[in-house]
């Protein structure tokens, strides 16, 4: 009886060229997963600093807001009487790091605003 005697295939560099053409695709997943987490960092930042500025805004009218982030966007809360059928509300503007990434700055705003709405007298 003959065997057939068939040599080992080569597969020494297919590892490498398969991770060569999977590298960029899993950099990219990597640099879209730190911009969304930036983009929420910042969006939960603005939306505490406008609640902040909402309730100072709600409870201390006349007050300033004590931050060049927060706007009162309408008509502010009257300082007295206090009136809780009215209501204020209050914009922060945050700027969003990480736009100098290619690609990135054509997706993502520069700046995110929150607005916030809060009864006056809390």
């Amino acid at each position: 009886m003959r065997r057939h005697h068939t040599s080992p295939r080569d597969d020494d560099g297919v590892v490498a060229i398969e991770f060569v053409l999977i590298l960029p695709f899993l950099l990219m997943l990597l640099v879209g997963i730190l911009v969304l987490g930036n983009f929420l960092s910042v969006k939960g930042q603005a939306s505490n600093l406008a609640r902040d500025g909402a309730r100072q805004a709600a409870l201390f009218p006349g007050t300033p807001l004590g931050d060049d982030r927060l706007s009162i966007v309408g008509p502010a809360c009257p300082t007295s009487p206090r009136d809780p059928s009215r209501s204020v509300t209050v914009r922060a503007t945050l700027p969003v790091a990480l736009t100098s990434i290619p690609l990135v700055d054509d997706v993502l705003p520069s700046t995110l605003p929150q607005e916030v709405t809060m009864r006056c007298g809390g």
